[in-house]
């Protein structure tokens, strides 16, 4: 009986044997590559993009990043790791990195459109593992528009040095987008503030602008209620036409330096009591 048993283990064993691979025979775990970065840059601009490769950590990596599309010739990119050559939407480097990541900026076109970009990962020596990755690019027209509010001093000593700030809703926050000064305003009399928005990486819409005077409380007699105002505004690609109908007290922006005035802010300073 003794003998049997250890006779069906082996077969057992060897049963089993063929099923079971060696470290070298092991499937090599897949090759991931991440972008991050600016998905919209207006014509001409610059943005910073990282990528980080995921795969075998014994493995040299390499890369090369190629961009597409109609204005790709007038795009251009560096890196401190990659090189490029006469074709400047090529980036490529074959020595291999010292880590699994490397940074780039790219330069957009100097005309609008959309732009892909494509990078692949791959192992400089050894085995053939290689990841690739795709990012889309919306390269936009540059797009600056002046806003304008109407900021009324209704005391009678004048006040100097008004701080008026710009911001707009998105996303359930609000976020400024500039601020100007309004040197002096006589008493009982009004100013305007103005301020020249860049526009370009928001997208087309109508989001709602709010101004605030003395944004940063630095002057507690200045009233709170009534130094805040909102509008709206419709933003649109330059050069396209006019929408129809326009909303009721919507400003329509688009172009360079179109002008929105704006009233309806009024910049109350309290009387002082002696």
């Amino acid at each position: 009986m003794r003998g049997a048993f250890i006779a069906l283990t082996m077969l057992l064993l060897l049963a089993i044997a063929p099923a079971t691979m060696g470290p070298a025979e092991a499937a090599a775990p897949a090759t991931t590559v991440m972008i991050s970065g600016p998905e919209k840059l207006a014509v001409s601009g610059s943005g910073a993009y990282n990528v980080k490769i995921y795969g075998a950590a014994d493995v040299k990596w390499a890369f090369f990043v190629n961009l597409s599309g109609a204005q790709r010739d007038s795009a251009s990119m560096t890196s401190p790791e990659g090189k490029t050559g006469n074709e400047t939407y090529i980036l490529v480097e074959q020595t291999a990195l010292t880590s699994p990541e490397f940074n780039f900026s790219l330069t957009a076109p100097s005309k609008a459109g959309s732009l892909g970009m494509t990078v692949t990962a791959y192992a400089s020596e050894g085995t053939a593992q290689h990841g690739v990755a795709r990012w889309t690019l919306d390269v936009r027209a540059k797009r600056e528009v002046t806003l304008n509010a109407t900021v009324r001093n209704s005391g009678e000593t004048p006040v100097a040095n008004v701080k008026v700030a710009f911001y707009i809703h998105q996303n359930g926050e609000w976020t400024e987008i500039g601020n100007t000064t309004v040197q002096s305003i006589e008493g009982r009399s009004k100013a305007n503030a103005s301020f020249v928005w860049d526009s370009t990486l928001v997208d087309n819409g109508i989001h709602t602008i709010r101004t605030v005077v003395d944004p940063d409380h630095e002057n507690p007699q200045y009233s709170g209620a009534e130094n805040t105002a909102e509008f709206k505004v419709q933003l649109r690609t330059p050069g396209s036409a006019l929408p129809k109908p326009v909303a009721p007290g919507v400003y329509v922006l688009a172009g360079i330096a179109i002008a929105a005035v704006i009233g309806g802010l009024y910049y109350y300073r309290k009387k002082k009591i002696v």
